[in-house]
């Protein structure tokens, strides 16, 4: 065999190997391509069947899972303002025994002038509700009355969260079921409308997020009733059914 034809033969055997480690290489990305396609597809058809068995069961998770939420938020602004309210009374109440057991005529007094812890603690409970405002107290109570509202029909609605949930209940209970989301979405619609969500988060945080804390010498909350003692005064009153002594400030 001449060099030439050993050469040609080299050449040949080097284009065969680098063919089959190509043909290799692509049937590896094939089988990728094909496995990846297949899953896709296997999840567009599970997904699909899943949405496909909650229309025909009559199931509707996410209804569901948006009117529970609004349900918690209406519950978290009503019990936020009652705690609000129940700290105000605590806070009052030491000192009106205080002012009885002295047999004070003049009731509680609340100095500027001589601030104590206790009376600095009860100004501060008053201030959050003072800040939080009369709307704060008009959103609570709606989120109290929606609250009530929402749980019989969000239990009655419990078998739709799921298909599953919904083809093992009772005929009754489906039935009970598909009434109660038709409640449940014309409630939620009214909710987007007022804008219900955004007006109990915002409240909530109010209530809760308590005195300021950037204020460690407590100095601000007395500025601040010195600012508005009537104010005070006239809340506390509708609270307790007691208000401040004149030593409050002008009222």
């Amino acid at each position: 065999m001449s060099p030439s034809s050993g050469g040609s033969s080299k050449g040949e055997l080097y284009s065969l190997q680098e063919e089959e480690e190509a043909a290799d290489g692509w049937k590896e990305l094939s089988n990728r391509v094909w496995t990846g396609g297949l899953l896709l597809v296997f999840v567009g058809v599970v997904g699909g069947s899943v949405r496909l068995l909650c229309r025909l069961s009559g199931a509707d998770p996410e209804v569901v899972h948006r009117a529970q939420q609004l349900r918690n938020a209406a519950e978290l602004v009503a019990q936020g303002y009652s705690l609000a309210v129940e700290v105000v009374r605590e806070e009052w109440a030491p000192l009106r025994q205080v002012a009885e057991d002295g047999d004070s005529a003049e009731g509680v007094r609340v100095d500027v002038n001589r601030p104590d812890q206790q009376a600095t603690a009860l100004l501060q409970a008053l201030r959050v509700l003072l800040d939080a405002g009369p709307r704060a107290r008009k959103v609570a109570e709606a989120g109290t009355e929606l609250a009530e509202l929402m749980a019989p029909i969000l239990a009655d609605a419990s078998p739709a969260s799921g298909w599953k949930q919904m083809l093992g209940a009772s005929r009754e209970a489906r039935r009970r079921a598909k009434a109660a989301l038709k409640e449940l979405r014309a409630l939620l619609h009214e909710a987007e409308e007022e804008e219900l969500m955004r007006h109990f988060v915002q409240a909530s945080t109010e209530l809760l997020g308590g005195p300021d804390g950037d204020d460690p010498t407590e100095l601000s909350v007395w500025a601040d009733f010195e600012t508005r003692p009537a104010a005070y005064d006239s809340l506390l009153a509708d609270l307790t059914g007691s208000g401040l002594s004149p030593a409050g400030g002008d009222t």
